[in-house]
């Protein structure tokens, strides 16, 4: 290989020039620019080494790390320390300062061109920081990196302040971004405000229609059930007009859990039929496309089979819970946990105790494993109405489930359902028992 000559660095120049300046160009980067100073961090296979001796102590000749690629050395990691390793890698990859090529990166973004980084830093964020994608992209990185620290709500309240702030046609293509940061009452009521004038002042399209989507799931967990149904058959006509399967779907997806919420208020077989029909049309789009989408196909599956449960179907409700047990399990830990936990009730209205109780320990057990209380009272009161089908409700097992569960519901925030697991535990038979046992000679 001859070195590059003076010429050749000014001819590459003119061309990368050329190209920004006609928004013909897309960098394709990795860690190689973050070598150079001032940023200084170390490249794939050094950081892999720093990342193997953390875990493993002093340097093993057994284990070469040139020998796994890094997302398998990584995922291996996060199957025994889910906490730990985003935080690790944050701290490897921190001090460092953007450098000429983040800045040409930084540069070709801001003027319309195309970047691909396989890198974990955010040099390149930082450096634009002066615009509004750069700061959202920074803190989307942060945060996943577990470095948006305490004021991350803050930060988060002020780029929607942001968003919301821009004009009608700069806003739109924030809109998406803006329904994940309004997480509060008030700012939501905001989000939802400029989504109405998005479609006041023109037609729908693709970006608002991805924000309506995703909004409408927050507004169905708040009741806003009408308002919800209005947003999703607007994309719905728009993906059918606009031929886009996986957009139609998404808008089938929580059209289904709409019908969900809608029959919890109005219990109609007529609401139950017609979400399983949306549940129905999502996974045909999905399946029928060769580029599915494997989350939202289990996502469509999972909610088909909440409603054939309340259509009085457990048993084809749990040959679809798993199904999508296949998907979640290896990928999602709360998704999964959450499917564990449906297929137990399933089990439960099919009387079989024994598979019941053995996937409601699974994913007490994944709880545990990844330092997560996800769903932990309904999982507790689960396993007591399991106990108690299979006639073990006088048991100190069933009263310890009971408590655990007033704990973990009193944890949440959901006192009158802990009130009401701590009314059943102090009637429980096994405190008679001790009282009976207390009162002997």
């Amino acid at each position: 290989m001859t070195p590059a000559t003076p010429s050749d660095t000014r001819a590459l120049a003119e061309e990368i020039e050329h190209h920004l300046a006609t928004r013909e160009l897309v960098i394709l980067c990795g860690a190689g620019i973050s070598i150079a100073a001032p940023a200084g961090l170390p490249a794939a296979w050094p950081l892999m080494e720093r990342v193997r001796r953390h875990y493993t102590g002093a340097y093993d000749r057994h284990i070469d790390t040139f020998e796994l690629r890094p997302e398998v050395l990584f995922q291996l990691i996060l199957r025994h320390d889910p906490v730990g390793l985003f935080p690790l890698l944050a701290h490897l990859l921190g001090g460092g300062a953007p450098n000429a090529a983040h800045a040409l990166c930084a540069r070709a973004l801001a003027q319309g061109c195309g970047v691909i980084t396989t890198n974990f830093d955010t040099l390149i964020e930082e450096h634009g920081l002066d615009e509004l994608p750069f700061r959202i992209a920074a803190f989307k990185a942060a945060y996943m990196l577990g470095r948006s620290g305490e004021d991350g709500d803050r930060r988060r309240r002020q780029l929607l302040e942001e968003i919301l702030a821009l004009p009608p046609q700069q806003r739109r293509p924030y809109l998406p971004t803006a329904v994940q940061y309004a997480t509060d009452p008030e700012s939501f009521g905001a989000l939802l405000a400029a989504l109405d004038r998005a479609l006041d002042d023109g037609e729908l399209d693709a970006q608002v229609a991805e924000a309506l989507v995703e909004s409408a799931y927050k507004m169905a967990l708040r009741g806003m059930l009408d308002r919800a149904e209005r947003y999703l058959e607007q994309v719905r006509a728009f993906a059918e007009r606009e031929g886009e399967p996986l957009l139609e779907a998404r808008a089938r997806i929580n059209l289904c859990a709409t019908d969900y919420y809608r029959h919890q208020q109005t219990p109609t077989a007529e609401i139950l039929q017609r979400g399983i029909a949306h549940a129905e049309r999502a996974i045909f789009l999905l399946e029928r496309d060769i580029y599915h989408d494997g989350y939202f196909l289990s996502q469509a599956r999972a909610n088909q089979a909440i409603l054939l449960r309340r259509q009085g179907r457990p048993a084809d409700a749990l040959a679809l819970y798993r199904e999508v047990l296949v998907y979640f399990e290896p990928r999602e830990i709360n998704l999964t946990i959450h499917t564990l936990y449906n297929m137990s009730t399933a089990l439960l209205e099919l009387e079989e105790y024994d598979t019941a109780l053995a996937q409601l320990d699974r994913a007490l057990d994944l709880n545990r494993e990844h330092g997560r209380r996800y769903l932990l009272g309904n999982l507790h009161q689960l396993y007591a109405e399991v106990l108690e089908a299979r006639g073990e409700s006088d048991g100190d097992n069933h009263l310890a489930h009971l408590r655990t569960a007033a704990e973990a519901y009193r944890e949440a925030g959901d006192d009158e359902t802990a009130e009401e697991m701590e009314q059943l535990a102090a009637r429980h038979p096994a405190n008679r028992k001790r009282w009976k046992k207390s009162l002997r000679p």
